[in-house]
């Protein structure tokens, strides 16, 4: 028998992209969302011929989100130590 591979949908990778560049304000939860959408992005890329818009876009949506994300926790870092330095 053939195994059924489970390639992510490219509809999945483009909300997960969404989903990281939507709550990369909060951080850790951008973090998340884009690292699983780049890594949908990738896995589909990999295993399929298919090219697909909606791939390519939830894969720069990712990135992006990643970027601002990892801004923000450096961000939120920088703004503790200063309130704590403050005290």
């Amino acid at each position: 028998m053939e195994q059924k591979q489970n390639l992510p949908t490219p509809g999945s990778v483009l909300t997960f992209g969404i989903l990281g560049l939507a709550l990369c304000e909060t951080g850790i939860l951008g973090l998340i969302f884009s690292i699983i959408a780049i890594s949908k992005a990738g896995k589909f890329r990999q295993n399929s011929t298919e090219r697909s818009g909606q791939v390519n876009t939830g894969r720069a949506l990712g990135i992006v989100g990643l970027i601002v994300s990892i801004l923000m926790i450096i961000l939120w870092i920088i703004l503790i130590a200063l309130g704590a330095l403050n005290r």
